[in-house]
């Protein structure tokens, strides 16, 4: 059922609060951390203060989950915006009544759980997009006045499986080569990791093996690895790129060989599964400094 919220002054919205003895509504969830995962329960209590028992349609609860795409881009002068939404949760369930006929209720603790469903989208937020949860427990009086707890966001923390992924346990190894103006020879670079796959916290070992017959001058080995979102509307998609490591190597004249290490940061999974809106990928880009004065 879409929300009819009662536009009400403060003092008429004092006045009908008295009437009832309404004094607050509020929602507890179990796990103080509020985070879950596709087909977990999210349970908690609703507690609500009345000084008498009231006539109400009963106590409901909310629960949904959904993602925005919002860009917006100019073009010949004119701009455009672009969005696109899905709905991959709305859960309505009353605790108390039935929405439909008022009977008595009184002040107290109404606990609740319910089993979230498979294969939802984790959560996220980003430039131009956001995967959002949220719960919230509300008292409707009428069918116009209601009094609502605030907003309760929870995460659905993806759950990382790379047995699931065919490219995850094969190695990357990427060579190349550049030849600069008035030398006869390339520099070149390779890069070898043991696996393509890695999960937030796990450490990624790359062996870079750098052959500089060259005069020119490298000073040091930078390491980049990157975050490409992709947001897609009905008409148009967008990308955003971010930095989320960045390791820089110093030069060694005495060695060709260098062992770079990173922790992957807190970050969505590739691919963004069973979102059908949002795109996530990482780059690694492994880049040899020179000192262009010499």
């Amino acid at each position: 059922m879409d929300e009819i919220e009662a536009e009400t002054d403060e003092s008429i919205a004092a006045t009908f609060s008295k009437s009832i003895g309404f004094q607050r509504i509020g929602i507890v969830l179990s796990h103080p951390q509020k985070i879950y995962y596709s087909g977990h329960q999210i349970s908690g209590n609703v507690h609500l203060d009345l000084d008498q028992p009231t006539s109400a349609l009963g106590i409901r609860l909310k629960c949904k989950g959904e993602t925005q795409v919002y860009f917006t881009d100019r073009s010949a002068g004119i701009r455009r915006k672009f969005s696109s939404f899905e709905n991959y949760l709305h859960v309505e369930t009353y605790l108390v009544g039935d929405g439909k006929e008022k009977s008595v209720i009184t002040g107290g603790v109404y606990p609740f759980s319910l089993t979230l469903p498979e294969n939802l989208p984790c959560s996220f937020e980003g430039r131009y997009g956001r995967v959002r949860y949220s719960i919230r427990a509300l008292l409707d009086v009428t069918t116009i006045y209601r009094f609502s707890t605030n907003i309760i966001p929870f995460t659905v923390a993806p759950i990382l499986d790379l047995n699931r992924d065919p490219l995850a346990p094969l190695p990357i190894n990427v060579k190349q080569s550049k030849t600069y103006i008035g030398q006869t020879e390339p520099l070149s670079m390779s890069m070898e990791l043991p696996v393509h796959g890695y999960v937030p916290g796990q450490t990624i070992p790359i062996k870079i093996v750098m052959t500089n017959p060259t005069t020119v001058v490298v000073t040091k080995i930078r390491v980049v690895c990157k975050k490409v979102v992709t947001y897609h509307s009905t008409e148009k998609s967008r990308k955003h790129k971010e930095i989320v490591v960045e390791v820089e190597q110093p030069v060694n004249k005495d060695t060709d060989t260098y062992d770079v290490t990173f922790d992957v940061p807190a970050v969505p999974p590739t691919g963004m599964i069973h979102c059908n809106i949002i795109d996530v990928l990482y780059t690694l880009k492994v880049e040899a400094c020179v000192d262009v004065s010499e």
